[in-house]
């Protein structure tokens, strides 16, 4: 990912005045430059027509939360994942104090994980399953409980490493292909 903005960068350096007249002007012909940028970066994956995926399911998650008068918040988190044939979904609710959005968002990735190796279990080889977020990103999460969180924010945390270190380990025995996605990593 680095090279890619690195080159943006490059691209942004050497034709800022353009880019800006462009801008001001609004013309529409600044999508067509940052979409042509972006088409020559793109390395499309050569997949053997053999091993192209024969079936795609895709995990997702999300959460919502309520203020407590007691300061604390009321977090309701759900995954769901699905296949043409398959599907599979959880929901948890907790109450946190002291609210902290780091919380939430690992006890949305954790969920997430756990219904990903739920379809792991389901799909076969060559299968592909889609993920919400970038793997870099999961991976270089730092394991240290921040200033203010939770008390328990250390156990979710071991948790969660867990859950992610099975998906990858299941999804490689299975020989399914794990693809994540994410607009910034």
């Amino acid at each position: 990912m680095a090279y890619i903005a690195d080159i943006l960068d490059s691209y942004l350096d050497r034709n800022a005045d353009q880019l800006l007249r462009q801008l001001t002007n609004r013309h529409d012909i600044l999508l067509d430059e940052i979409g042509s940028v972006v088409r020559g970066l793109w390395t499309p994956l050569d997949f053997a027509e053999s091993s192209w995926p024969r079936r795609v399911a895709a995990v997702d998650g999300g959460s919502i939360g309520i203020r407590l008068d007691n300061g604390g918040l009321l977090v309701i988190i759900s995954a769901y994942g699905i296949s043409e044939d398959l599907e599979e979904r959880l929901a948890e609710c907790a109450i946190i104090y002291p609210p902290h959005p780091s919380y939430v968002s690992l006890l949305r990735q954790k969920l997430e994980l756990i219904v990903a190796r739920k379809l792991i279990a389901k799909l076969k080889l060559g299968d592909l399953l889609l993920l919400d977020g970038s793997l870099y990103g999961l991976l270089s999460r730092p394991p240290i409980t921040p200033v203010h969180a939770p008390n328990n924010y250390g156990s979710l945390l071991l948790d969660f490493y867990s859950e992610l270190a099975n998906l990858l380990n299941e999804a490689s025995d299975r020989g399914v292909w794990l693809v994540f996605i994410s607009k910034v990593s």
